[in-house]
């Protein structure tokens, strides 16, 4: 476990580093659980059962969950998003999508403050989420032309 001291309008936050994974820090868990809230559903149930968040339940939220999620942090709520509708197979629109890429650069992730070994690690762990991420696109963009 990694601890970071950001600065963000002057004011130093501590962000837990639990693994390089896309979901592997505490803003992502934050984002996560704000969308699970959004969508109606109990934290506490839907980390036991994360199946519980179905597409169904997610397409139903969508709007919702764009315009409230990424308040948490932009950098990760984007990610959050992408990887929650990769998990549900749900709504990923265009310029959503195009949004979840940006904040899946490495120039934008960086700013987490990533050092040493976690580096290489964490900029393939992008690539891959990104290549998964582009598959789901075109999957869900063949359902809804």
């Amino acid at each position: 476990m990694v601890f970071l001291f950001l600065c963000d309008n002057n004011y130093f936050k501590i962000m837990i580093i639990f693994s390089p994974e896309i979901n592997g820090n505490e803003y992502f868990q934050k984002a996560e659980e704000e969308i699970v809230k959004i969508c109606g559903l109990d934290v506490n149930e839907y980390y036991n059962n994360k199946e519980i968040l179905t597409k169904e339940v997610w397409d139903r939220s969508f709007d919702k969950i764009v315009l409230t999620a990424l308040d948490v942090d932009v950098l990760v709520g984007y990610q959050a998003v992408g990887h929650l509708a990769m998990q549900t197979g749900g709504k990923l629109p265009t310029p959503i999508y195009t949004q979840i890429l940006k904040y899946c650069e490495w120039e934008q992730d960086k700013k987490l403050g990533w050092k040493g070994k976690t580096i290489q690690k964490r900029k393939q762990i992008l690539h891959e989420f990104r290549e998964h991420l582009t598959a789901h696109y075109k999957q869900y963009m063949k359902k809804y032309e």
